[in-house]
């Protein structure tokens, strides 16, 4: 683990899983649910640099959660994640990266692929991502969910039972309980009172249709109830100018990352080795 500071002062706890100097080959970078951390990605990092000695890993918690900065006044606005993406990048030289994003980091991965030209973004993986529009959820929930913080930890088992389909190991449960409660009430609010309600296509620098031209794969489950195959069928496929492949899941529901792990990172290993991922140019 390292703590980097951004250009913006804001402190961010990284997880690099570099075999050698970091951006000799080319990097996963994984991006987090609300609610989460990078030790969300522990097994599917696990895998992959058990699996394949061709690519690296980088997971980090995003401002306001887990380790990275807290602080009263943090901007946790969608600009600001998508921005920190890139300053990480920067800061440990990576020469080739593919974007992996969960529920918000999905949303986060979808902003910063359509403001980023450069040839170093290979690709987008969304699994089970948010929308890039308002998230449809009924007023009701945004507002429980809103107002769950003053008695978060006694609320997990009733988060992990709506959120989750298939088995997680108490070590697994006692991680979310312990990533879920590591927020501020300011991080914990903002994603259903602001950011999920926040639509992104009208962020992307220059005119023309919102659309991302990054080769993407997407991974959703149908158990999902949260951001199914059906959400993503509907409203991210058609912003998508290079679709690799869709891959539809049946079993798990939200937490893929930790309910279906295996998957992710075999299907994230074959999405990487699809791409050309020798070209560093700018």
């Amino acid at each position: 683990m390292s703590l980097v500071k951004l250009p913006s002062g804001v402190d961010i706890l990284t997880r690099p899983r570099f075999r050698e100097a970091a951006g000799t080959r080319t990097t996963f970078i994984f991006l987090h649910y609300w609610g989460g951390s990078s030790r969300t990605w522990s097994e599917v990092v696990d895998l992959i640099m058990a699996r394949n000695p061709s690519f690296d890993c980088l997971s980090f918690d995003a401002r306001g959660w887990g380790h990275s900065s807290k602080d009263a006044n943090l901007e946790l606005d969608l600009e600001s994640m998508a921005t920190d993406v890139g300053n990480l990048v920067s800061h440990f030289g990576i020469q080739s990266y593919i974007l992996v994003g969960h529920s918000m980091g999905g949303k986060v991965a979808l902003l910063h692929a359509s403001r980023q030209a450069s040839q170093a973004l290979k690709g987008v993986a969304l699994v089970a991502s948010a929308t890039p529009g308002p998230q449809p959820m009924p007023v009701e929930e945004n507002e429980m969910l809103s107002n769950l913080y003053d008695h978060l930890e006694q609320a997990v088992p009733s988060i992990l039972e709506r959120l989750v389909r298939m088995p997680l190991t108490e070590e697994q449960k006692q991680r979310v309980t312990e990533d879920t409660t590591s927020g501020t009430r300011h991080s914990w609010e903002v994603w259903p009172r602001v950011n999920m309600k926040r639509d992104i296509r009208g962020l992307q620098e220059g005119a023309g249709e919102w659309t991302i031209d990054k080769p993407t794969m997407i991974i959703a489950s149908h158990d999902d109830p949260i951001d199914p195959v059906k959400s993503a069928v509907e409203h991210i496929v058609p912003h998508l100018s290079a679709l690799s492949s869709l891959v539809e899941l049946h079993g798990p529901g939200h937490l893929l990352p930790l309910e279906a792990s295996d998957d992710i990172a075999e299907q994230l290993i074959a999405f990487a080795s699809s791409l050309d991922c020798n070209s560093t140019s700018m």
